[in-house]
């Protein structure tokens, strides 16, 4: 299960664990409609926050 939910994570695909979570992703607005998100560069965020240390 914990591998399951890593690489959901890593793909960023979304997870209901619950009702709650089910009714929340199945009703949002993004759902029928394309959705742009940031994609982080992780090497170059800690390069510069070690910086600003």
């Amino acid at each position: 299960m914990k591998a399951l939910l890593r690489i959901a994570q890593v793909y960023d695909i979304p997870i209901a664990n619950n009702k709650a979570s089910a009714d929340f992703i199945i009703t949002s607005p993004f759902m029928d409609e394309e959705y742009e998100h940031d994609v982080i560069n992780f090497k170059q965020n800690i390069a510069e926050r070690a910086n600003t240390l």
